[in-house]
Formats: C-alpha cells, sequence, structure tokens
C-alpha cells in the first residue's frame, strides 16, 4: 500500500508526542515553548485528519484556546507574545501576528464544532463600506501578494466567525470583501503585482481559501489561474521548497483542477505535476513519523515568533500538518483511495 508508512508514522508521531490524554503543547519536541497556542491549535487540526478528537477532552481543549482571546479585540495571541516575537522593529507586527493565529485558531475550534467565546471587535469597523475598500486598498499587494492575501483569509475567516456566532451585521462586510476582490482580480486569474510565482500563488490560495472556497463558491477566471500555475511549475517549483509553498501550490491547484475537470485527462503536464508532487513529498517524511517545514530542518521562526533552533531530521507541527495535507489534496486527484479516510486540514485547507 502506497500511503501505508505515511499514515503509520504520523500516527507513531503523534503517539510520541501526546500528553496523558491532551494533545501535544510543543511546536516540535525540541522547540523552547512549553505552550504554543500556534503548535497546539496545529496538533488539534492533525487530530482532526487523522480521526483521533475522540482521544482528547473537547472541553477542555475549548477551555485553553479561547482563554487566549482578547476580551476587548477578540483576536487570539499567544501569553507571553512580548518574549516570543523574533523581530520587534516591524510595524504593525502584533497585528499581523495576532489576526493570523486569530484565523488559524478558528479552523481548530471548529475541529470540535466550537467556536470563539468572544465577537471579534478587531473588524467592526470594516462594516462600512468605505472601511473596507480603504483597508483592502491598503493591503501590500505591490510588494507582498501573499501577505496581503493571507490578510484577507484571515479578516475573512474572522467576518465569518462572527456570522456564524449570529452577530449578522457581518454580512454587510462579506459583500464589501467579495465584490473588492471580484473587482482586483489581475486578468491570469492572481492578484497583486507578480513579484515572483510563489508570492503571487501564495497570495491567491489564501485569497481564495477564505473566501470562495469558504463559502463554497467558484474561484472566478479559473482556467486562467490555472494555466498560470502549470506555467509556472517548471520555472519555480521544481525545486525544493519550503512546507508552506508545498502545500499552497498544492491546494489552490487541486481547486482549480475541480473545476476544470477536462484538464485531468487531457493535458499530461497536469498528470506530471501530481505524480511528481506526490512522490517528492512522501520522500520527505522523516525517521520519526513526522515532516518537517524545510527539507533542510526543523521549523525556526513561525507567524514572526520564535520557535527554536532549526534541526535537519526533527518533525515539527506546521511541516506535518502542511506537507501531510498537500499529499491528501493532490491524492484526491487520482484513482488511489488509500487516504479517503483522511481529512482535509480545517486551519489551512
Amino acid at each position: 500500500m502506497k500511503y501505508l508508512k505515511l499514515i503509520e508514522g504520523i500516527n507513531d508521531w503523534i503517539n510520541d508526542n501526546r500528553k496523558n490524554n491532551d494533545i501535544p503543547y510543543k511546536f516540535n519536541k525540541k522547540s523552547e515553548d512549553n505552550f504554543s497556542l500556534d503548535g497546539y491549535t496545529l496538533w488539534l487540526d492533525l487530530y482532526g485528519m487523522m480521526n483521533r478528537i475522540k482521544e482528547i477532552n473537547v472541553d477542555e481543549v475549548e477551555r485553553k484556546i479561547n482563554q487566549h482571546q482578547d476580551i476587548v479585540t477578540g483576536l487570539f495571541q499567544e501569553k507571553d507574545y512580548p518574549r516570543r516575537i523574533a523581530n520587534k522593529t516591524i510595524i504593525r507586527v502584533w497585528e499581523m501576528s495576532a489576526t493570523y493565529l486569530t484565523f488559524q485558531c478558528i479552523g481548530a475550534l471548529n475541529v470540535i464544532n466550537k467556536k470563539p467565546k468572544y465577537e471579534i471587535k478587531f473588524i467592526q469597523n470594516l462594516n462600512n463600506k468605505n472601511m473596507m475598500n480603504g483597508y483592502l486598498d491598503n493591503m501590500p499587494w505591490r510588494n507582498s501578494p501573499w501577505g496581503a492575501g493571507g490578510w484577507v483569509d484571515a479578516i475573512s475567516t474572522m467576518i465569518r466567525s462572527n456570522i456564524n456566532s449570529e452577530y449578522s451585521e457581518y454580512k454587510k462586510a462579506r459583500v464589501t470583501l467579495n465584490k473588492w476582490i471580484a473587482d482586483n482580480q489581475n486578468i491570469d486569474g492572481m492578484w497583486g503585482e507578480k513579484i515572483n510565482s510563489r508570492q503571487i500563488i501564495n497570495g491567491a490560495y489564501h485569497l481564495a481559501r477564505g473566501t470562495y472556497f469558504a463559502e463554497k463558491n467558484k474561484y472566478p477566471k479559473s482556467e486562467k489561474a490555472l494555466r498560470f500555475m502549470i506555467d509556472e511549475y517548471k520555472n519555480q517549483y521544481e525545486n525544493d521548497e519550503d512546507a508552506c509553498d508545498e502545500m499552497d501550490y498544492c491546494y489552490l491547484f487541486s481547486k482549480l483542477i475541480m473545476q476544470n475537470k477536462n484538464y485531468l485527462n487531457e493535458n499530461k503536464i497536469i498528470r506530471t505535476i501530481i505524480k511528481e508532487k506526490i512522490n517528492k513529498l512522501l520522500k520527505r517524511q522523516n525517521a520519526d513519523g513526522g515532516f518537517s517545514f524545510y527539507k533542510d530542518g526543523s521549523q525556526d521562526i513561525h507567524n514572526y515568533n520564535k520557535i527554536g533552533k532549526k534541526e535537519y531530521g526533527i518533525s515539527d507541527i506546521q511541516g506535518t500538518v502542511f506537507l501531510f495535507n498537500s499529499i491528501k489534496i493532490m491524492s484526491e486527484l487520482t484513482k488511489e483511495n488509500e487516504l479517503k479516510e483522511i481529512k482535509v486540514s480545517y486551519t489551512h485547507g
């Protein structure tokens, strides 16, 4: 069985890291944190993907996550945030870090059918049409389309969370946001200025993940976007990438293929990309059963926070969730069904 080693290895890695009946607290075994909300929520995601939620105390997990929510803004943040930050000179770093972590916490809470404790009031002003348009206009579409797309993902996820918590006034914000992204899409199906293909593809993944795909709407100009990804594959993605690049490409590619299924049968390069991606990612699995974020070692900084020393052969939870998710979604484009019981990531899928 092609994926037997993959599944058994990840289960073994979970068992090796778990804490009694609770999910692990650390980003990886050697990380400096005693407790990482970032790591904890990704571990919960992995438990959901592996159908192991019955092994944990759901109410206790909910409490641990929601105690990190700020009652004023509604954003989630690490308790000892100032100590963790890797570069304190970045403008608005707390905001960028907290909005990212908030969208991840919302996804993690979905694993156990729970919601944030408080309304996310940080985005309250975005119910005003002019405020929302101005906020989107001022995102770094020229300098960092990846960052801008990620920001849209986070904002859209917060809007949807508030609506699901019966704060219906946020429906106005969703309408304005969806119109803005439709009006500002490039002719090639992407968003922002093409600094490089990784930036533009990663940005499109995040933007579409938090809007079109999350709301089960069709991706506009999907065929043009798919052609863009095919053209860029050999240019940028034939080399070994970090787990974020890999997942963003695989997820967006898979979604676009599902909207253009004729490509799967008619285009040989499509089948080649799928096969090459799966085989390459399977080889990234470490001896301990998990995956490292980088090919040459574990994650050292995530979401502006210090994790620990990068070490070769040491798996981390981000690398494991991202690359396992990549393999899962690419396998869905094949006739193989060994991973049919595995769930797609709740935080990044």
